[in-house]
């Protein structure tokens, strides 16, 4: 980016990750101080060279952001595009600033083939109609809700579905419901818990209020990370809440951390670790804690795609999860060999 476009501070909604089709938006605003200069911003979209959209809008003088809408064209698989700026006085045309921001653009059936996947899988939900329900309905996954009027609890005690997904904030602080819960795991039912704020203990382990972090380790290879770019998950806590709610697990702990803090000093001596994604076998099944800031279930593709991960691999058997003093180092592919041709006493092949 040009150096002069720190003049500016652009917003991506979702951070740039939006849906071929859906509208997207863009707002701009002044970062300098003082008075500010009557201005034009002309921008272009642009796909390998070619120009998908292209407009001009008067910047805002009062630093209220100057919001731009955008819709992109559907795609096929995932895209990067260009969003190229330029911002010239309005009085004389003298270049002010330019930039460019990058968008990813996803198809909007991230979802599909999931139905299919989970035929004569049963799904429970404990969220609210407008969140994890109606992006399964969406998607046609069959599935049910916990009604909020019912007794969670006594809910929870009876569900006998292979897969149990509770939304964000829904639980409470009771332990009734976490312990219903935890004996779903142990009967052999996979269970994933988005992220919980209004609780100090999760799964029996200590949350930790911390601020949001600057860089996590992220296990990409993981099947809940498919499809999904360290940088990607990187730009939920960016723009996140300042503060996140950390899982934490005591050193050696039987459980696989995929998102967390990197250990202070380097060694191989197991540490405590906090982590904002965990994988841990529980019984006969398995439990997922994501304390994750995912964006709107409607709108971010990355969490349609951490959805789609998630019951793809919930559905999966259950394997142990040994403490990290017991888990194997990772292979590292063979060095390749350098033929070699043998040569006779006298020097001749």
């Amino acid at each position: 980016m040009n150096a002069l476009a720190t003049v500016l501070v652009i917003v991506l909604s979702n951070q740039g990750h939006w849906f071929g089709g859906r509208p997207g938006s863009i707002e701009v605003r002044w970062a300098v101080q003082g008075p500010l200069p009557e201005a034009v911003l002309s921008w272009e979209a642009d796909f390998a060279g070619s120009r998908l959209a292209d407009d001009g809008v008067a910047l805002r003088t009062d630093r209220e952001p100057t919001k731009i809408d955008l819709t992109l064209p559907e795609v096929r698989v995932r895209t990067t595009v260009q969003w190229k700026y330029q911002v010239r006085r309005r009085d004389d045309g003298k270049l002010l600033t330019e930039g460019r921001e990058t968008i990813s653009v996803y198809p909007t059936q991230l979802l599909a083939g999931v139905a299919e996947r989970l035929k004569g899988k049963t799904i429970l939900v404990c969220d609210r109609p407008e969140g994890l329900p109606r992006l399964l309905s969406e998607a046609e996954i069959p599935h049910q809700r916990i009604d909020d009027g019912s007794n969670v609890v006594a809910a929870l005690q009876a569900a006998s579905a292979d897969i149990l997904l509770i939304g964000p904030d829904q639980v409470g602080d009771t332990p009734f419901g976490q312990t219903a819960i935890l004996n779903q795991a142990q009967a052999g039912r996979s269970v994933l818990l988005f992220a919980q704020t209004r609780v100090r203990r999760l799964a029996e382990y200590p949350l930790l209020r911390r601020p949001r972090p600057a860089k996590l380790e992220w296990r990409t290879e993981h099947a809940l990370l498919t499809g999904l770019e360290a940088e990607d998950m990187q730009s939920w806590l960016s723009a996140g809440p300042r503060d996140v709610w950390a899982v934490q697990l005591p050193a050696d702990e039987p459980a696989l951390e995929v998102a967390y803090w990197p250990r202070e000093t380097p060694g191989t001596e197991p540490v405590p670790i906090d982590a904002l994604l965990v994988v841990k076998s529980v019984g006969a099944g398995r439990m997922v804690l994501c304390q994750l800031p995912l964006g709107p279930w409607g709108e971010d593709p990355r969490s349609h795609l951490l959805v789609r991960n998630a019951l793809d691999y919930l559905v999966t058997r259950p394997e142990p999860t040994p403490p990290p003093s017991q888990r194997m180092p990772a292979s590292k592919p063979a060095e390749p060999q350098m033929p070699s041709i043998p040569l006779s006493p006298g020097g001749k092949p």
